[in-house]
């Protein structure tokens, strides 16, 4: 899989998504870039957890907004970052080789984001993506970001997938039948990471990483930025 931060690396071409199950996208996109040596050795990898203390979050430029301008609603939404570990160097500053760059073609780039739902592109330059789908909006709409270290988000994260039922799945599962979904559900079990399963943890996604407001919670979820606090993280260079 060929690429680095000042030349990110496309999905993987058999690479499958599911609609509606970001923080799983996600957490498999991690898991097949963690695995590249040429990825890992220059970028850091993160997992950004979007949503606020109420989880109504909206972001703009998303492929199920209605119209153009409008915002889609959300009650939370998982990206991915790749943020490059040192400066480029004077031959890959310029940001080449991203589809649909926009008005960051030629500028800098040291961190891209991965939204399998953004109209901006995959990947696309965190700035471009912070500046085009976080638009200023009421407080109660406004988002909050988790940023997990994309190794701490494979080993912690747990999702038993109970968050998508239906309202009708509890008699369902009441009579012996199978669970129903308000959408699709992946094709594959349930993900749970191996320190979380050693802990016996099988769901822990809203509580542990949806929730702004979680108290007490281990470095190994991450730490909680404001808008603001984005802005300047998507710059730094470590």
């Amino acid at each position: 899989m060929a690429g680095c931060c000042a030349c990110p690396p496309p999905l993987p071409a058999e690479f499958k998504s599911t609609a509606f199950w970001c923080e799983e996208n996600v957490y498999l996109l991690i898991q097949r870039f963690l695995l590249s040596h040429q990825i890992s050795a220059s970028c850091d990898i993160f997992a950004i957890i979007i949503s606020n203390v109420d989880k109504s979050v909206a972001l703009w430029n998303q492929k199920l907004a209605q119209q153009d301008l409008y915002p889609v609603v959300w009650d939370y939404h998982v990206v991915m970052a790749l943020r490059l570990r040192t400066a480029p160097s004077s031959e890959v500053q310029q940001s080449e080789g991203a589809d649909d760059q926009g008005d960051t073609a030629g500028a800098i780039c040291r961190c891209w984001v991965y939204d399998f739902d953004t109209r901006l592109g995959l990947p696309c330059p965190a700035e471009k993506y912070i500046t085009q789908s976080f638009c200023p909006c009421p407080a109660r709409f406004q988002s909050m970001f988790r940023v997990v270290p994309g190794q701490d988000y494979i080993d912690y994260f747990a999702s038993d997938r109970s968050h998508m039922l239906s309202p009708s799945s509890s008699q369902l599962q009441i009579k012996g039948q199978r669970p129903e979904y308000s959408k699709p559900p992946p094709d594959y079990p349930c993900l749970v990471g191996k320190k979380a399963a050693e802990a016996g943890v099988t769901n822990n996604l809203m509580q542990s990483f949806v929730a702004m407001d979680a108290q007490g919670l281990g470095t190994m979820y991450g730490r909680v930025l404001t808008l603001q606090e984005m802005v300047h993280w998507i710059s730094v260079v470590q």
